[in-house]
Order: C-alpha cells, then sequence, then structure tokens
C-alpha cells in the first residue's frame, strides 16, 4: 500500500497536481459544492464569500475560466449538480456559484440539465437560454454563456437576504460587539 501511495505522490508532483488534489479534499471544496447545488445556508454562502481573499483558502486557482469580476478554480473530484459536472468552479459575484460545463450542444444539454433540476424557462434565445427554479433566498439555474463550447449550472443568492447577513454578521464580531456595548454604557451614563 505504501508504494502504490508513493507512486501516486510521485506523479502528482511531476505533473503539478499536487496542489489540486490536495484541494479537492478541503473543507473549502465541500462548501463550495454546497454552494453550487443551492443547498449551503445563506450565513454559509456569506463567510465563504468573505473569505476568498483569505490566505487560508485552498482552492486551486483556474484563471483562465475566470469571468470578468469573478473567480474560478478547478476543484478534484469534479461536483456533480443534475446529469452533469464540472472541475471548474465560477464565483462570478460574491454570491453567484456555478460550474462551467464543458459542452459540444449547449442548448440541448442545457435544456436536459433544466429538465433534470426542474427549472422553468427564463430566457429561450437562439443565442442565449436561462432556466431557473428560485427557492427561499437563492435561486438555482442553468444558462448559456458568451461561450459556444460551455454552459454555467449553479446557484445565485438573493441580494437583500445576503447583504443582510452580512451586516448582520458583521455585527455579531466581537470588536462591533465591544464598540456597540461601549456606545450603549455612553447613551446610559448620560
Amino acid at each position: 500500500m505504501r508504494k502504490f501511495n508513493r507512486k501516486y505522490y510521485l506523479f502528482f508532483a511531476c505533473f503539478g497536481l499536487l496542489d489540486m488534489a490536495a484541494a479537492g479534499t478541503s473543507e473549502n471544496r465541500a462548501v463550495i459544492e454546497q454552494l453550487v447545488s443551492c443547498s449551503a445556508p445563506l450565513k454559509t454562502a456569506v463567510a465563504f464569500s468573505n473569505a476568498v481573499d483569505s490566505p487560508d483558502f485552498d482552492l486551486a486557482g483556474a484563471e483562465e475560466f475566470a469571468p470578468w469580476g469573478g473567480v474560478a478554480w478547478r476543484v478534484y473530484p469534479a461536483i456533480k449538480l443534475g446529469t452533469t459536472s464540472s472541475d471548474i468552479v465560477i464565483m462570478e459575484t460574491n454570491r453567484s456559484f456555478y460550474l462551467r460545463v464543458p459542452s459540444k450542444d449547449p442548448k440541448v444539454d442545457i435544456r436536459m440539465v433544466a429538465k433534470a433540476l426542474q427549472l422553468t424557462v427564463e430566457t429561450d434565445r437562439d443565442d442565449y437560454l436561462v432556466y431557473r427554479k428560485a427557492l427561499t433566498d437563492r435561486t438555482i439555474q442553468v444558462q448559456s454563456t458568451e461561450n459556444a463550447d460551455d454552459f454555467w449550472v449553479g446557484c445565485y443568492y438573493d441580494l437583500g437576504a445576503f447583504q443582510n447577513m452580512d451586516e448582520a454578521m458583521l455585527n455579531a464580531t466581537p470588536e462591533r460587539i465591544k464598540q456597540k456595548n461601549e456606545l450603549q454604557k455612553i447613551l446610559e451614563s448620560e
């Protein structure tokens, strides 16, 4: 067994895949799987979004797929959602998380994924497809991209709910609680 592990370690090290293999088992990978599938609590989405710039963040970047203003990561093993899976995760905004799915025929594949996830059509034009299902404070969707060889499927969280949770979490930090207590003491002493 030890030789088996060493052989794979050498393979990963030689081909620069060691970081990718390690990232596949990380807590961040597990959380992003929940975010993409709309199963993560809103508080988790906000915490994850705030942690992305942390030096402890351990997902391998995939800059070649990052949208303007967003980020992309390569995860291992690939994340499955509906009838598809991908090892590329896109964070388009601080509250939207998608799988980038390569496809030879995105229109057909989008419709197939939408059917499997029980999504309804939002936009259906020759050049752009969007299927969605609104949940309480988030929406799961599959959509076309500008590229002819891929599509995105994933989740975005409601802006208002996301901002309210972010504010609530900010107010719950020890520094903010101390500051509020000090202000309360000043008000009570007047």
